[in-house]
C-alpha cells in the first residue's frame, strides 16, 4: 500500500466561485500550489478534471 506525506496549510489559497467560474489563488505565503502539473503564482480558473 503507498503512503502519502504531505500536509496543506489552513490559509494555503482560496477557491473563488464568481458565478460558476471556479479559480484557485494561492496565498502569498503559500510554498507550492500545482494545477496540471504547472506551478501557479496568481488567481487560475480551473476547468472540469483539472489537478
Amino acid at each position: 500500500m503507498a503512503q502519502c506525506n504531505f500536509s496543506i496549510a489552513k490559509d494555503h489559497a482560496e477557491v473563488i466561485n464568481k458565478k460558476g467560474a471556479v479559480s484557485i489563488k494561492p496565498n502569498p505565503s503559500a510554498k507550492e500550489i500545482m494545477v496540471n502539473g504547472v506551478k501557479i503564482v496568481s488567481e487560475t480558473k480551473l476547468s472540469h478534471n483539472d489537478r
